[in-house]
């Protein structure tokens, strides 16, 4: 299993960040966008990456826009925009051989009934279908993330996904924590997790892995381990059992602290820590 590094792709040179997130000992980066970009990166700037990712013995994933794209919407014209958003990333993916690209499958509503979440499962699912023969095609694995509630949150939700040929998934600890939390109203324990883990079973192929806290009263996530209440050291020795072969540390929280990159390396070592102790 190998632990990786968030890049931004907005906002740094990906490929000077991949080569010091191989000596700072992270085994992969995702690349991460918020938004579509303007400007997607060029075939030239893919291939300069790949190469950079040879040199350093180092591999790369991306993970898709998410803030305005919403493969769940009930309507077909959003939905249809959504796709493709994502196809255009694809070729770039392609280009430097990108391990997997993540999605999310949101419905961008912010009031919804039981009859909106129910459609957007249905459509959700027809747009994740359409997506993964794409990017099959371009040679990519689609990984789905679970979001935090209601919509594609819940395992029964991913694993209705789990017939379509060419879809894989991402679990996010911290999307399981709030969604967890909002519906229980108490963190979820090892045996929560545990059900995640054997339910996705061979199709995990990547895991967000970030700690959360309570700030003003209300839980936030993503921050660095060992700065909140996820029990990130049990949780590795699970996933350590699990097939899954990239863990990302996705704590962006430490982007907006004064010596954010150390904070990263650190929770590293107490990744890498918490694999060695099992």
């Amino acid at each position: 299993m190998k632990f990786g590094k968030p890049l931004r792709l907005e906002k740094q040179d990906v490929a000077k960040e991949s080569a010091r997130a191989a000596e700072e000992g992270f085994g992969f980066v995702q690349l991460a966008m918020r938004k579509t970009l303007q400007k997607l990166p060029t075939h030239a700037d893919a291939t300069n990456l790949r190469k950079t990712l040879e040199d350093h013995d180092i591999e790369a994933g991306l993970h898709a826009p998410f803030a305005d794209v919403h493969l769940a919407n009930p309507s077909a014209a959003v939905r249809k925009k959504s796709i493709e958003k994502i196809r255009k990333c694809l070729p770039f993916a392609a280009a430097f051989e990108s391990k997997f690209i993540i999605i999310h499958v949101g419905t961008g509503v912010e009031k919804l009934d039981s009859e909106t979440i129910r459609a957007g499962l249905e459509v959700g699912a027809e747009s994740v279908a359409e997506l993964a023969e794409t990017a099959g095609e371009s040679g990519l694995l689609l990984c789905v993330e679970n979001k935090i509630r209601p919509t594609f949150s819940t395992l029964e939700d991913l694993l209705g996904l789990g017939s379509i040929r060419g879809v894989s998934f991402c679990l996010d600890t911290g999307h399981v924590f709030r969604s967890h939390f909002e519906g229980h109203g108490k963190p979820p324990g090892a045996a929560v997790y545990g059900a995640w883990l054997r339910g996705l079973g061979k199709k995990l192929a990547v895991c967000h892995i970030h700690d959360v806290k309570m700030v003003g009263g209300e839980l936030k996530d993503h921050f660095p381990l060992g700065d909140g209440i996820f029990d990130y050291k049990r949780f590795i020795r699970q996933l350590a059992e699990t097939p899954c072969e990239y863990a990302l540390l996705e704590v962006e929280k430490c982007r907006e602290m004064p010596d954010g990159n150390q904070r990263m390396v650190e929770s590293l070592g107490l990744a890498k820590a918490a694999l060695d102790a099992r």
